[in-house]
């Protein structure tokens, strides 16, 4: 193995483990502070979150990646159907929100959804310039741009509201920190001009290289994190957040 190909790989073993760290150390530090409610209540709330940005991503990232040829214009429409389908699909959560409170029982699950929606937006615009990243095998600055992220926004921010008594919105807070600093960071990375341009050929293609990728996320997830949804039916928020 050349030294260069040894350098590259050092990078990355480190850069990863770093990130695993500041992971662990803030699950560590917010398990101490924090009520298995609050965890229970966070959980819960980021199951529907997480299966809207899988219908919103639509393989976008992965068209990104691995498209022959690229040109400004399909990443500039690439961005544009991300944020439609991302503003789109969150004002439908914040519409139908107060339904997933009235099922559960609990109007707090309405609420924290509701704020989930600003960084789910967020990283639905990071998400471009992080593919474009993966794209070009710069995996040091997307480890930089999520160990950076996580660590300012969760590490510090998230732990510090935590102690401060702020319970499930110390993690709600630290995602939105956590979403916007990444956002900062990849516009530094990559600058993209956004046009509101409608390119009918771009968006087909876009939607006929994702659609079979965002339902075997689907399907996958309902089978991996689909019991939160039956726990949380069945018993409380404490139950789910020791689970």
């Amino acid at each position: 193995m050349s030294e260069s190909k040894l350098v590259f790989f050092k990078n990355q073993a480190f850069s990863v483990l770093i990130l695993a760290f500041l992971q662990l150390l803030s699950i560590i530090i917010l398990n101490r502070l924090l009520d298995p409610e609050d965890f229970g209540l966070y959980a819960l709330s980021s199951v529907f979150i997480v299966i809207a940005k899988m219908i919103s991503e639509a393989g976008i990232g992965s068209a990104l990646i691995q498209r022959n040829k690229l040109t400004n214009r399909f990443i500039t429409s690439a961005l544009t159907f991300s944020i439609f389908l991302y503003g789109l699909i969150s004002i439908i959560i914040i519409f139908f929100s107060y339904k997933i409170g009235e099922f559960y029982n609990d109007g707090r699950l309405t609420v924290v959804v509701r704020y989930l929606t600003i960084p789910f937006i967020i990283d639905g615009i990071v998400n471009i310039p992080k593919s474009l990243l993966l794209r070009k095998f710069e995996y040091i600055k997307l480890r930089y741009l999520n160990a950076i992220s996580f660590f300012l926004g969760m590490v510090i921010i998230g732990n510090i509201l935590a102690y401060k008594s702020f319970g499930v919105w110390s993690i709600v807070y630290g995602q939105i920190f956590t979403s916007i600093i990444s956002l900062i960071i990849a516009h530094n990375f990559v600058r993209i001009k956004l046009s509101f341009t409608f390119n009918k050929s771009d968006y087909k293609d876009l939607l006929y290289f994702g659609g079979g990728i965002t339902l075997s996320r689907i399907f996958n997830y309902f089978y991996v994190q689909g019991d939160k949804i039956i726990l949380s039916s069945v018993y409380n928020f404490s139950v789910l957040g020791q689970f």
